[in-house]
């Protein structure tokens, strides 16, 4: 089949970036096309249907800061936002003490002027002596003033003698939520974004946005609703199998199944990996590209685990817990462990491991079924070996006129997230 539609944009990937891609272009009149390999829209945003359960699970839990500007517009122009909760405290637990009790929330003042407005979320870290809290303190002023630094946050850290309770009790939870990897892998000036756009932009940027309905109906079915009221064709199950190029130009798309699409512009949004295949340039990324993985746990217990609806968990396998609702199986749950590449060699011991830990946190609250799913290659780790080949990469090399790259692995000013994804569409 021959499609010769030259009024159009095509979109390959059906991710974040590639429907942020694909509402752009609907909007501004163009006839679009989404070429999704997969069976369901979203990309890491998806779900899975739990036959024991009887309801659908998310692959893991996803969230977006107040900070976050370019999401929650996104959502706000599609109808979705409605369907997203805000947080405004959060809830760090002890490290060495049960999670039956709770403490006191993590939260800004909304009285106290300028940086003064932190001095509450400092004073719920009780588990950090005074002196440790100081050192916060100091540390934050220097990353409010200091925009550079030639190596990772960790080496930054090393070289200001952060104590290792304060990395591992304060900035390893922050740094694993927002980049999803260990402090001494991202390059300083990405973790820098995160703490300014959340502490130092304005009163309660860090705030967290949370979604109340499964991230397969969010995605793959009403933001799915929502762009084929623009007029926008879906394929899912559709693989594209070469970009033919011409000249400074994106010729035609040809899928697997020898259909050629020829469009006016072309946006390549899926992953790296996906990307490079079809755009053998990026081929030379290739040994500076880093991944990291994610876990998800899903528990059912038979009282409930937490007395705060979610919890994070400093010097713990498990980061996150979000509590969930009580269904037939018990009340659920969902914990989240992010950087976990090192778990691949050891899956059986992982399990046991987050078990056991469970256990420690709640002893009264009994597990009646725990299952763990890993999302390999989840996220680009911004390192400063990437960072830089990166930025020299397209300062270099001339894309095609009417070829856009997209995807949270091409934002320059953003680590790997929603916000990155959304973000990195130019036009």
């Amino acid at each position: 089949m021959y499609s010769q539609n030259r009024n159009r944009t095509v979109v390959i990937g059906g991710g974040l970036a590639g429907l942020r891609a694909a509402w752009n272009a609907a909007r501004a009149g163009q006839s679009v096309v989404v070429l999704e390999r997969s069976p369901y829209l979203g990309g890491r945003c998806a779900s899975f249907y739990d036959l024991p359960s009887m309801r659908w699970l998310d692959n893991c839990p996803h969230a977006f800061l107040d900070c976050c500007d370019g999401v929650r517009e996104f959502f706000a122009q599609t109808g979705l936002i409605e369907y997203w909760k805000p947080e405004r405290e959060f809830y760090f637990y002890p490290p060495d003490k049960p999670a039956t009790a709770a403490p006191r929330p993590f939260k800004e003042s909304d009285r106290l002027p300028g940086m003064l407005r932190l001095a509450p979320v400092l004073r719920s870290l009780k588990f950090l002596s005074w002196k440790e809290r100081l050192r916060i303190i100091f540390d934050l002023m220097s990353i409010a003033r200091q925009k550079t630094f030639d190596g990772s946050f960790g080496q930054w850290l090393d070289k200001r003698k952060t104590p290792p309770s304060v990395r591992t009790r304060f900035y390893e939870p922050i740094v694993l939520s927002a980049l999803s990897c260990s402090l001494d892998r991202p390059c300083y000036e990405m973790v820098r974004k995160v703490f300014v756009c959340s502490f130092f932009e304005g009163r309660n940027r860090w705030n967290c946005f949370l979604p109340t309905i499964p991230l397969q109906e969010l995605f793959d079915v009403k933001l799915s609703a929502a762009l084929q009221n623009l007029g926008v064709e879906i394929r899912r199950k559709c693989t594209v199998a070469e970009l033919e190029r011409g000249k400074n130009r994106i010729r035609a798309v040809t899928l697997s199944t020898g259909e050629r699409i020829l469009a006016e512009k072309y946006v390549l949004a899926t992953n790296f990996s996906a990307a490079q295949k079809l755009f053998s340039p990026l081929a030379s990324l290739t040994d500076s590209y880093q991944t990291e993985s994610i876990s998800c746990v899903h528990f059912w217990t038979d009282s409930p685990f937490l007395p705060t609806p979610h919890g994070v968990f400093p010097d713990r396998t498990v980061q996150w817990i979000f509590s969930g609702d009580k269904d037939d199986l018990g009340y659920y749950y969902r914990g989240v462990v992010s950087g976990t590449n090192c778990w691949q060699e050891r899956k059986n011991g992982f399990k046991s491991q987050v078990r056991q830990e469970l256990a420690e946190l709640n002893p009264e609250a009994k597990i009646l079924r725990l299952e763990t799913l890993h999302w390999k290659d989840a996220v680009c780790v911004p390192s400063v070996e990437w960072t830089m080949a990166r930025q020299l990469w397209f300062e270099q090399t001339p894309l095609p006129e009417n070829l856009e790259l997209a995807g949270d692995w091409t934002n320059l000013d953003w680590p790997s997230t929603m916000e990155a994804a959304v973000g990195s569409i130019r036009n």
